[in-house]
């Protein structure tokens, strides 16, 4: 379904175009094999709660991480296919589109946050807490402030 989209452009969001990872993940951690203290439907709704906000985080993290290379390159980005109907450079439209994609991000690692804290972990929940509070959110801010990790690698390896 994802592949589609992207392929035909057919879509007019970003929610609808993140969807289907997002609702990969989703089912992955609802699906998790390992059962909890008190496990219930109730639980499984919040794994798989869990798992879709943080499907559409990495679906959106990526596409924004690849948008200066993907507009230098000519190749689709979701981002940049919706909201740059303009055709801006990516220094203009990146001060343009920030606040909109800073606004989805950032309410997909709160609703990750939220999730996760419903749940009955017994082990390693302040190693998750960390990731979702500290780690995506540091990860947000390298990539919106043009601290491309993949830009970093590239220049470490030359």
């Amino acid at each position: 379904m994802l592949s589609e989209l992207e392929e035909n452009k057919d879509f007019t969001s970003i929610d609808e175009i993140a969807n289907p990872f997002s609702l990969i993940v989703a089912k992955i951690l609802e699906l998790y094999p390992e059962t909890f203290e008190g496990d219930c439907q109730d639980i499984r709704y919040e794994l798989y709660d869990l798992g879709y906000a943080l499907g559409k985080w990495i679906y959106l993290i990526d596409a924004l991480d690849d948008l200066k290379e993907d507009m230098e390159k000519k190749k689709f980005n979701p981002i940049n296919f919706l909201y740059n109907k303009e055709n801006k450079s990516y220094d203009d439209f990146i001060k343009e589109i920030k606040p909109r994609i800073e606004f989805t991000i950032l309410n997909c690692g709160y609703n990750c946050k939220e999730s996760l804290e419903k749940l009955p972990l017994k082990r390693n929940k302040e190693i998750l807490q960390n990731i979702i509070n500290l780690g995506m959110m540091d990860k947000y801010e390298k990539v919106i402030n043009s601290c491309n990790c993949k830009d970093k690698k590239k220049r470490i390896d030359r």
